[in-house]
């Protein structure tokens, strides 16, 4: 029997909708958007719910839920936010696949809204979150808009590390970006232990990083 994801069970309360990979991609986008409530425009929390759709391959089951759940009629915009992972190419295939299946306005590139009538879509891909997309996740992401005094010289410290083990260990693989940033948060006493959506509430992150600026604005562009 499947567990249903989020979409079959949580009613769709607020116009603007986004769907994101997973748990960790959800928290780190709440703690974004309630941080832009607080600093630059209230509607970045107000306006905009987050759900998740929990793999890839469940984007389109997830649309498809969410076209029969509660709230849908009042939905005006629906962005889809995931990695790009190795192979841009196929990521964006399956959101375009995603869309069309659902009888979705299907985007011509990343980070442009797509629809002549709501609910308009739109989509973009981590860790880029651009109109040029490059390989990578949202681990990738967090690594580059961490905020510390002495960044610099602890990031290349923490690479260093990494370096090492992948070189004399053969281990790691291809999941060095996740390694990477829990490797940060392991020797850093505030976020020892911690998940990013953890990390995040507890002020791991630059919200003001430039990196941060191409999803500011096209969420603003659909708000």
């Amino acid at each position: 029997m499947r567990t249903p994801n989020e979409a079959t069970t949580k009613t769709l309360e607020k116009p603007f909708v986004i769907l994101c990979e997973g748990t960790d991609d959800k928290n780190f986008l709440d703690c974004y958007f309630s941080y832009l409530r607080d600093n630059s425009d209230p509607r970045f929390k107000d306006n905009i719910q987050v759900n998740r759709f929990d793999g890839a391959e469940k984007l389109s089951d997830s649309l498809a839920t969410m076209k029969n759940t509660e709230g849908y009629e009042n939905v005006k915009r629906i962005l889809v936010i995931r990695d790009a992972d190795t192979n841009i190419n196929a990521a964006i295939r399956k959101v375009e696949s995603a869309f069309r299946h659902n009888a979705l306005p299907v985007p011509t590139v990343c980070n442009q809204w797509a629809g002549d009538t709501p609910p308009n879509t739109a989509y973009t891909l981590m860790p880029a979150c651009d109109v040029s997309s490059k390989t990578g996740a949202l681990e990738d992401l967090c690594w580059d808009i961490l905020i510390r005094d002495d960044l610099i010289s602890f990031k290349h410290d923490v690479q260093s590390f990494i370096d090492k083990i992948k070189s004399k260990y053969n281990s790691i693989g291809s999941h060095e970006h996740k390694s990477r940033i829990h490797t940060y948060f392991s020797v850093n006493k505030e976020f020892v232990s911690m998940k990013i959506g953890e990390a995040a509430r507890a002020g791991a992150f630059n919200w003001e990083h430039e990196k941060l600026e191409p999803l500011k604005k096209l969420i603003e562009a659909g708000l």
